[in-house]
């Protein structure tokens, strides 16, 4: 689905490279988790991958399209992107369910009708309980009013409802308190089905504990992969050290 082939890319100041020859393939509804230490490029990976970044050589196919030839429309129903501060991910002065609906348009005709159809909202509840954590109960309550854990997966659930295929996530319990970001990573995994997810973290027992594959940036390239049996016998010591490397 996602295919990177050698691509480089230096820094405005050309002191150094952001990536190396950097090569990876992604398969479709692969749930991948990525680590590195500060400053290695996690997020421009992502950028990478979305098309935001354009001035790289080498290529980023995404279904069989470069995505340097997608116009910003075909990227935008192609991809949903999830940052590490719920309050950027969702609109404050709105209600959950007006979220939603913000979220469910993307990329859809503008001219349907927006609210108020009994079928949308319980297709919105559902998604929601899926969750156990009530949302579905607070549909008519202001965003402002939800804790942050709250938000954040109201965030992972907007981005299940856009066209997009492939969920961009940006260390999403990074704000978030120990219990909170175990309990929000728990869910996200329950809910994510049928999609492609690249996720960064910084929590080493979440790298190892989720997703299908792990691998470690580092010095501008991906040093180390680890398919879903190999990560599960990591402990998080060596994670440690292998980001010591490079």
């Amino acid at each position: 689905m996602i295919k990177i082939s050698n691509v480089c890319l230096k820094a405005k100041s050309d002191d150094y490279s952001i990536f190396r020859n950097l090569t990876i393939d992604i398969m479709e509804n692969e749930f991948v988790m990525i680590i590195g230490r500060n400053g290695v490029g996690k997020s421009s990976f992502l950028r990478l991958i979305n098309g935001e970044i354009k001035n790289f050589t080498g290529s980023v196919v995404v279904n069989g399209h470069n995505i340097k030839s997608m116009s910003s429309s075909e990227r935008t129903k192609l991809f949903s992107y999830v940052t590490q501060y719920p309050d950027s991910n969702t609109v404050s002065d709105m209600t959950v369910f007006e979220n939603l609906n913000l979220a469910y348009m993307q990329g859809k005709n503008r001219g349907m009708k927006l609210y108020n159809t009994k079928e949308r909202k319980s297709f919105f509840v559902e998604k929601l309980k899926e969750l156990n954590i009530g949302l579905e109960r607070k549909l008519t309550q202001l965003v402002a009013t939800l804790s942050g854990g709250q938000r954040q997966l109201l965030s992972v659930v907007m981005s299940l409802l856009s066209e997009s295929k492939i969920l961009l996530m940006d260390e999403i319990t990074s704000a978030l308190d120990p219990k909170t970001s175990d309990d929000v990573m728990k869910l996200t995994k329950k809910i994510l089905r049928d999609r492609t997810v690249l996720m960064i973290t910084h929590d080493m027992h979440h790298a190892i504990e989720y997703g299908d594959k792990l691998i470690i940036l580092n010095d501008g390239s991906i040093t180390h992969q680890f398919k879903e049996k190999e990560k599960s016998s990591l402990k998080s010591l060596e994670l440690i050290q292998f980001l010591g490397e490079g």
